[in-house]
């Protein structure tokens, strides 16, 4: 009668699994006995259990946290499955959940050709080691998917030549010339990221002066017959990146165009949207709403297309007080929506 009983009170498998584990985490290796003692059950049920931890499909541990039997501890502990990289590293549950966190940023960009086989395989294992230390199973970060991506030999063809500083020449689909254009002697500098699409950035050293100047032109947008030219180059001394952008927004950046004092004025609500997001710093806040909302606010920048593009998208919750001529571009945009409902 006293076995039934005991049998009666005795956990689910599913459950006792899951006290092996926390059970070795909290006492590191201990004896088939010991965790016997712990659950109420024989020995052989703590052999089948722990087999079933190792190789349950379901197990929110995955496959990736073994239990193993110590020859020289005389007992079973917690492995990490094929994780060769041993550290003497402490970190607490908030450094944890940084790492985390921070892998869950890099792995929107698994697409690049930087992340192998291998690196994904890697960043996968580090993940479920993490998500097991802070009893993770549920993925709480999402992104919004990535619309498009440059192809992963066009992208390793300009990361080498940006290392190598090798001169590329390619045709370059524009938008706005179906015929395209001829690169003939493009010099890149660098790789940027902008509104889910990746740029290269660098100098045309055309044979033409007046064609000579820094572009910046999406990746995507370069055609298939991409070569080297056979010639180096060194970058143009005192270019900066992030001086180069600072007073224009989005990737279009035309020397030719002077920096001017934008003045916007908004409505109460999207001044709200805009001081918790704002699309450009630095910014200076002219005059405030009685509870603080920006209600006019003033930036330094080279008008162009994407900053038009992005107050037309406001609607009327921007008015665009300066410059004149940024006035007239917003307008006209306006003007051109509601003619399409005449």
């Amino acid at each position: 009668m006293a076995m039934a009983k005991n049998r009666k009170n005795t956990l689910p498998q599913r459950k006792r699994m899951y006290q092996i584990v926390e059970l070795l985490k909290t006492y590191g290796c201990v004896s088939r006995q010991f965790l016997a003692n712990k659950l109420g059950v024989h020995a052989n049920t703590i052999t089948t259990d722990i087999r079933a931890i190792n190789h349950s499909q379901t197990s929110k541990y995955d496959h990736d946290v073994i239990v193993n039997k110590s020859q020289k501890k005389g007992g079973y502990e917690l492995v990490v499955k094929d994780l060769t990289l041993s550290l003497e590293i402490e970190l607490n549950r908030q450094q944890l959940t940084t790492i985390r966190r921070a892998l869950e940023n890099i792995r929107q960009y698994d697409y690049l050709p930087l992340f192998t086989d291998y690196l994904n395989q890697a960043l996968e294992k580090l993940d479920k080691v993490l998500r097991f230390h802070l009893e993770e199973t549920k993925q709480h970060i999402y992104f919004e998917p990535i619309p498009s991506s440059p192809s992963a030999e066009l992208f390793e063809f300009f990361l080498k030549a940006i290392e190598d500083q090798a001169e590329v020449c390619f045709h370059y689909q524009s938008p706005k010339n179906s015929a395209g254009f001829y690169y003939s002697a493009f010099q890149p500098y660098a790789l940027k990221e902008y509104g889910n699409r990746w740029y290269v950035v660098g100098y045309y050293n055309s044979d033409f002066a007046e064609h000579r100047s820094i572009n910046t032109l999406a990746v995507d947008r370069v055609m298939d017959n991409h070569s080297l030219t056979g010639n180096h180059f060194e970058p143009k001394q005192g270019f900066d990146m992030t001086k180069h952008f600072v007073h224009s927004l989005g990737m279009t950046v035309d020397l030719d165009v002077p920096i001017e004092n934008v003045v916007l004025e908004f409505e109460h609500i999207q001044g709200k949207f805009f001081a918790s997001k704002p699309f450009h710093k630095p910014y200076e806040t002219q005059d405030s709403y009685e509870d603080g909302t920006p209600k006019q606010v003033s930036m330094q920048l080279r008008p162009n297309f994407d900053l038009t593009r992005k107050l037309v998208e406001m609607g009327a919750g921007v008015k665009v007080l300066a410059p004149k001529s940024l006035v007239e571009s917003v307008m006209a945009k306006h003007q051109a929506a509601l003619d399409q409902y005449k």
